[in-house]
């Protein structure tokens, strides 16, 4: 009796589960890598909740997320990886460039150095820069954009209305486009959906 009393107070403990991988890397090219230890990351990858990314000049990164969305990772980015309070994934990128492609019922939250967004956008892109505005471009869908003296919902068909997000602004202004992606990578992007 008092094995089996036991046996029962440990298993939990004993069959604890590893959590789900945050995401996955799909693709990798030039210097990425997992910190603090400097540790390179490969195609096959698991990522954690936790886990913090950098990825250097000339170099990109491609991941899909435990929720379903792809993200392509540009140059010069940092990248935190979290799950917000509702178990949504939650990426906070202090600067860089990010290219998010989801399904429509894919949550997702990304936080940069001034801006909030809660994506309902099937695609967009994010370029932020430290100590500059952001440049967002909604490819198709919505977005939801809050920031220190603003919010706003950005919607386009097809990279139509870009913005700057400036934080002392309170409203988007808008932009030209620029070439940081394109319908070649969001094809890409949407195969690995």
């Amino acid at each position: 009796m008092r094995a089996w009393l036991l046996i029962l107070f440990l298993s939990p403990n004993a069959i604890a589960a590893n959590p789900p991988p945050f995401a996955k890397v799909l693709f990798t090219s030039g210097s990425t890598s997992l910190e603090p230890n400097h540790t390179g990351l490969h195609a096959g990858m698991e990522l954690s909740e936790g886990d913090r990314i950098t990825v250097m000049s000339g170099s990109k990164l491609r991941l899909k997320l435990a929720s379903g969305a792809v993200i392509e990772v540009g140059p010069h980015s940092e990248l935190l990886l979290k799950n917000n309070a509702s178990g949504a994934p939650f990426l906070r990128m202090p600067h860089g460039e990010l290219l998010v492609v989801t399904r429509a019922a894919d949550p997702l939250e990304l936080r940069t150095g001034q801006l909030r967004l809660l994506a309902a956008a099937k695609t967009f892109f994010v370029n932020q820069e430290l100590d500059k505005p952001a440049y967002v471009c909604v490819c198709d869908g919505k977005l939801q954009a809050k920031w220190a003296l603003g919010s706003e919902t950005l919607s386009a068909k097809h990279h139509e209305n870009p913005v700057w997000i400036y934080p002392s602004k309170t409203a988007a202004v808008p932009a030209k486009s620029q070439p940081h992606h394109d319908d070649e990578q969001i094809r890409a992007l949407r195969a690995s959906l």
